[in-house]
């Protein structure tokens, strides 16, 4: 994953990008909608074939869910893509 002020890029495999205009995959744009919950915010897209969100958790988040179950706080800042389809969820944090 590269990430720059103004963009987050999953390298490798698909092509997904994510910046102030949704998210790109494979150069097939889509708006996304965001909600803050408590200390993370997550961007969704349901009107597409394949649906994505992207969620941002700072570290020590109290309010991190996977696949519905609370999860310990991380000490890492993280992200997390889910895309539908065969349900991937992938996790990058911060070194």
């Amino acid at each position: 994953m590269v990430v720059t002020p103004n963009t987050i890029q999953m390298v490798g495999g698909d092509k997904v990008v994510v910046n102030k205009d949704g998210v790109s995959y494979n150069d097939d744009l889509h708006p996304l909608t965001f909600q803050k919950t408590q200390n993370s915010l997550t961007g969704s897209l349901h009107d597409a074939q394949i649906n994505w969100s992207v969620s941002f958790y700072p570290a020590g988040s109290t309010d991190f869910v996977i696949n519905g179950e609370k999860q310990a706080p991380s000490s890492k800042n993280l992200i997390v893509f889910w895309k539908s389809g065969m349900s991937t969820i992938m996790f990058f944090e911060k070194e």
